[in-house]
């Protein structure tokens, strides 16, 4: 069991169950909950900004179709933020999104 206690909210602890084994520090577990957030993140983003929950396959073939486009979509303002990173280095998706749009 992983207890977190979160710094800007001290009233809020988060716990976590592991199926790690008992090799593993208790160092690298608070990192792999702490990539959570990130993972979270992305699915955020491919929510609202590249169409991840916006299909109505019927198949199979559609579904994968769809998702394989939303993952080109991600991986390009993925890229677009890594390029941009010197000069915009906030660069975020919904960023990406809305100059998207302008153009």
């Amino acid at each position: 069991m992983l207890v977190r206690w979160e710094i800007p909210a001290l009233n809020e602890i988060k716990y976590s169950l592991s199926n790690a084994s008992e090799e593993v520090s208790s160092l690298k577990l608070a990192q792999m909950q702490g990539q959570r957030y990130w993972v979270e993140r992305s699915f955020q983003d491919g929510k609202s900004h590249a169409g991840l929950a916006h299909y109505q396959a019927r198949g199979w073939k559609a579904w994968q179709h769809h998702m394989a486009l939303v993952m080109m979509a991600m991986l390009f303002m993925l890229e677009e933020r890594v390029e941009q990173q010197e000069d915009y280095p906030l660069l975020t998706c919904s960023d990406i999104y809305r100059w998207q749009i302008i153009i």
